[in-house]
């Protein structure tokens, strides 16, 4: 979201959203502004394992010939007059194009690549209703700073999966009948569970950072451990 605020400031265009490409091939905005609802619904969802669009094509790096007239060195679709370029397409190739931005009408259109570790992860949409919104040294800033973004972004969703294993974790802790207990290298406790401290007739919290074995002496069953 603080990204898409830079953006709009730098550009000074009216409509923008972050692509994300996730495990099953979509790319929903995972934020954006200005795009109505209505745009949102239609274009949410797209499938790079299904659909064909000038989106698509930029994130998984693979342009048609007629995308390459508007095409820059480093990936990115740019085009300050979509009617135009619509127009000179053949039947055959709009056919390759969704064409709903023009529908709603967007005369200028941008689809800059976001990419990690050369992997390319997502991309930014820009689309402005005004011919000339979208100025070639902006996209060339953004597509400089792409591979900072797509790190930003790698950091992010890392993130959130790890949060997403520690709520399933605490889950697991909480309401598992199973005595459970985590221990480090030395065999200090991490963690128990509430299963395992009322089998022990102990508070769980009697055992974080003790060593089992000081705690519990018996040379055979620590070797086995170890």
């Amino acid at each position: 979201d603080s990204l898409i605020e830079h953006l709009e400031i730098w550009s000074g265009c009216r409509c923008i959203g972050i692509r994300i490409l996730d495990e099953e091939g979509r790319i929903p905005y995972e934020s954006y502004i200005g795009f109505s609802h209505e745009f949102w619904e239609s274009e949410n969802w797209l499938s790079v394992k299904e659909d064909q669009c000038a989106c698509i094509r930029v994130i998984k790096g693979k342009p048609e010939r007629e995308d390459l007239p508007v095409m820059t060195e480093a990936g990115s679709f740019y085009s300050n007059n979509m009617a135009k370029f619509i127009a000179g397409l053949t039947g055959k190739e709009k056919a390759k194009f969704r064409g709903y931005c023009a529908k709603s009408g967007f005369n200028s259109m941008a689809v800059i690549p976001i990419s990690y570790k050369e992997k390319i992860i997502g991309a930014i949409h820009f689309a402005d209703e005004k011919e000339g919104a979208v100025q070639l040294n902006i996209i060339e800033l953004i597509e400089f700073a792409a591979p900072l973004i797509g790190e930003g972004i790698h950091k992010f969703n890392l993130e959130d999966k790890i949060k997403q294993g520690h709520a399933i974790l605490d889950a697991f802790f909480k309401h598992t009948v199973t005595p459970f207990v985590f221990f480090d290298r030395e065999l200090n406790f991490i963690r128990v569970n509430e299963a395992y401290a009322k089998v022990c007739q102990r508070d769980a919290s009697e055992f974080i950072g003790k060593n089992h074995f000081k705690s519990y002496h018996d040379p055979e069953n620590e070797r086995i451990f170890r």
